[in-house]
């Protein structure tokens, strides 16, 4: 229950909405422009998960002049995220930077016991009610009392693995409803900054056979609770953006 709760509730206790009007690109992480502060940002908020005994720590740092979230999990796992709601055909190019210290040796996406990583994106979508089975809506009702907000039906996550083959998508080992896409993989890299750019409305398409439902939240975690390693990585700034703004 505690990583099915990981997984679904990262994004569902957030109460901060981005809209995007007509700007061609949404800043949904402007960790850069925060000065004097080591605090989150306040419309990034943190989920701590009950039965884990102790979170990730999130700081702001400053790393080579630049303002960026700092990630360090020892036997932990919380994550950071914040609420949002965009349709992925309108914004469908997620931008984002990332940096890691060390991966997680034990990692393995097919392997519960390996589900941890030194770096992972996600996004969540929203759900329609009438695409879910009926012991399905009953779950999704039920886990919806208990935790008090309606939560995300599915979810992509961006993963820096350890050994996966690059552009490996495959479900989560807790649930077919989050989908794992390998983004980077391996320990070439370390200790460098990377920037990354996925096309979400073509990999929501490709994870799950249909056309996206609105985009509901984005977060980042840095977790080693499963396997009980250490991690420290960094998040730099995150951006949705139209196509025609890449032009």
């Amino acid at each position: 229950m505690r990583r099915f709760a990981c997984l679904f509730f990262l994004l569902s206790f957030l109460s901060f909405l981005v809209h995007a009007e007509d700007s061609t690109v949404v800043e949904v992480g402007a960790f850069s422009k925060i000065t004097g502060s080591d605090t989150l940002p306040s419309d990034w908020v943190e989920v701590r998960f009950r039965d884990i005994k102790g979170p990730t720590v999130y700081t702001l740092v400053d790393d080579g002049g630049i303002r960026v979230v700092k990630a360090v999990s020892q036997k932990a796992a919380s994550g950071i995220g914040r609420e949002i709601h965009i349709h992925a055909q309108e914004y469908p190019v997620l931008v984002w930077r990332w940096k890691a210290e060390n991966l997680i040796e034990k990692s393995n996406f097919k392997r519960k016991s390996g589900d941890d990583y030194a770096v992972r994106i996600y996004v969540a979508f929203d759900h329609d009610g009438s695409a879910l089975g009926f012991f399905e809506k009953i779950l999704f009702r039920f886990l919806s009392i208990v935790y008090g907000r309606p939560i995300p039906a599915r979810a992509l996550n961006y993963i820096w693995a350890q050994e996966a083959p690059l552009g490996t998508m495959a479900s989560n080992p807790y649930t077919k409803r989050v989908k794992m896409v390998v983004v980077q993989s391996g320990s070439e890299g370390l200790n460098q900054w990377h920037e990354l750019k996925r096309n979400i409305y073509e990999d929501y398409k490709k994870a799950f056979g249909k056309e996206p439902p609105p985009v509901k939240g984005i977060g980042m975690m840095t977790d080693t609770d499963s396997t009980g390693e250490s991690a420290v990585a960094y998040y730099g700034d995150i951006l949705l953006m139209r196509k025609d703004s890449l032009l």
